[in-house]
Parts: structure tokens; sequence; C-alpha cells
């Protein structure tokens, strides 16, 4: 992991109540690098993003598939919309 212009290993993690806390120790220089990950406001933004838009499409998509033979009707737009918003299966409700 890259932070402050420095490389890192991230050898455990905590959580609290305010979110996780990392905990790093500096890179050993004679072991390869399989990942590189860069740790700044920008990124860590985008990944708690990205994991409540894939916790909100977890919670509805069971709803949305007991509601397919009416959303099934939509137009394709709205039901593809649905699928990469929400985890609707457009196709298994056009069916």
């Amino acid at each position: 992991m890259e932070w402050e212009g420095e490389i890192w290993e991230v050898v455990g993690r905590t959580g609290g109540p305010s979110g996780l806390r990392w905990v790093l120790e500096p890179w050993d220089d004679r072991q390869a690098i399989r990942t590189l990950v860069r740790l700044d406001r920008e990124t860590v933004a985008r990944w708690v993003d990205e994991r409540r838009a894939e916790r909100s499409r977890r919670r509805d998509a069971p709803l949305l598939l007991l509601a397919s033979p009416v959303l099934g009707l939509l137009p394709g737009e709205v039901q593809v919309d649905l699928g990469e918003k929400r985890g609707y299966p457009a196709l298994a409700g056009t069916w």
C-alpha cells in the first residue's frame, strides 16, 4: 500500500465505532509487490461508496426479484437501470 509516498504492508485491521483501522508495517524491499494500492482520501472515499452501493444492491435484490412479474412489464432500459443500480435481474424479470 502506498501512503504519503512510502510503501507499507497491511498486517492487520481492527474495527471500531468510527470505522476500520489498518495496521501497517514498512515494506520489506526484499519481497515482491503483488498488488499496490494507494491509500488516500479519494481512493478510500471511492471504496466506501462502492461498499454502500453493493450493500444496497444486496438488500434490494430479493425484493425486486419478488416484484419481477410486475417489473418485467417495464421498458427494457428501466429494467437495465434497476439492474445496474439495485441488482435487479432484468433478464429473469422479463422471462
